[in-house]
């Protein structure tokens, strides 16, 4: 990957991230151990199908990944 394309990408992840979406990560990764879902993959836990509804209604997915990429 070129560096400008990098800082593109970077640019259209990220925003400010408060400490209130902090907890909620924190959160959702204790959510996810305690449901056992922590071999799961990222997509099952936000599935309609097989995750919790807790985890829709906390964060979407691709920022889930977002944060969890700059940790």
């Amino acid at each position: 990957m070129n560096t400008q394309y990098k800082e593109r990408k970077y640019k259209e992840c990220c925003k400010k991230c408060d400490t209130i979406e902090m907890k909620a990560l924190i959160g959702l990764l204790i959510t996810a151990d305690h449901l056992k879902s922590n071999l799961s993959n990222v997509r099952t836990l936000w599935s309609k199908k097989y995750g919790a509804p807790i985890i829709r209604a906390t964060m979407s997915r691709q920022r889930f990944e977002d944060l969890l990429m700059f940790l």
